[in-house]
């Protein structure tokens, strides 16, 4: 009888969970879809564990496909002095744009990332571009302290031939397929 109703109260308990976190995010000025909180709800503890491969306290960290902000609002909640958000996605300006807005240490990057980007001014970069990550490997040498999410096993290897320490998720439930370091 009792694992009859183990999934109705997992998912009363993520329900309830996933409330508490849209109340706090609104009340500390977050603006965020159903899926972005979502994402936030289940995801924070991977990125606790995977994204913060060195201290960024008072750091200016480069977040390459940035979404809504949720990962800048994760970034800043680490003591991160300014995130500069770039991202590409239509679908998720509008909610970057307010959230930037909301919180001045927040600087938005409409448009895709390119090349010339690595010469901004930051000390840590998080790249997850669902596979466009791999315009990276021309430019390791300008690269700094990075953790990227690299998509797709021949993207893996090539990342892993030159040079990116590749770091194992294989016992989490991190849903991207890789994660690479560089100079962490």
């Amino acid at each position: 009888m009792l694992n009859y109703f183990f999934p109705f109260q997992r998912t009363v308990k993520e329900l309830l969970n996933y409330n508490k976190l849209k109340y706090s995010l609104k009340k500390d000025n977050w603006n965020f879809s159903h899926s972005k909180i979502n994402m936030i709800n289940k995801e924070t503890k991977e990125w606790e564990k995977y994204y913060l491969p060195i201290n960024i306290k008072n750091k200016i960290v480069l977040d390459v496909g940035a979404g809504e902000g949720e990962t800048a609002r994760f970034f800043l909640q680490y003591g991160a002095k300014k995130v500069i958000s770039i991202e590409n996605n239509k679908q998720y300006l509008k909610n970057l744009l307010i959230n930037a807005l909301n919180h001045p240490k927040i600087e938005v990057i409409y448009g895709s990332f390119l090349p010339f980007m690595i010469n901004y001014e930051f000390d840590f970069m998080k790249c997850d571009i669902e596979g466009y990550e791999e315009i990276l490997l021309d430019y390791t040498e300008l690269l700094k302290y990075s953790v990227i999410e690299v998509h797709g096993l021949q993207l893996a290897t090539r990342f892993s031939y030159s040079g990116f320490r590749k770091i194992d998720t294989s016992q989490n439930n991190c849903n991207c397929t890789n994660i690479f370091y560089w100079k962490c």
